[in-house]
């Protein structure tokens, strides 16, 4: 079994489009990416390698508040990042095409305003 751990920072500054008080309306929100993995496969072939990735791209987002405490925000892009792995051994290579190049970043979600 493939396992990954690590962690990934993704700052973003949002332009908010609407005429409603940030942060409820549509939003443009560039942003940058920076993600640190191990991924390891020692049940099969005992290979490990770390890998790093480092991109950005922009946003398209809205986000509501509803009862004036509870936020739902979802979002739409373009991104690039671009990758390297290091400190490989064992004899399996790992396939880390979904962290380089260009890709769509999606996401959904909910909050608490405060």
């Amino acid at each position: 079994m493939t396992k990954f751990s690590g962690f990934g920072i993704t700052p973003e500054y949002r332009f908010y489009l609407s005429d409603s008080p940030a942060p409820e309306g549509v939003y443009v929100a560039p942003f940058i990416r920076y993600q640190k993995f191990n991924i390891s496969d020692k049940d099969v072939s005992d290979s490990e390698a770390d890998f790093s990735a480092f991109g950005g791209g922009v946003v398209i987002g809205k986000q509501w508040v509803f009862k004036d405490k509870i936020t739902l925000d979802l979002f739409l892009g373009p991104a690039y990042y671009s990758g390297k792995v290091s400190g490989q051994s064992g004899n399996t290579t790992f396939d880390t095409d979904a962290f380089d190049g260009f890709g769509l970043r999606t996401g959904i979600n909910f909050g608490f305003k405060f």
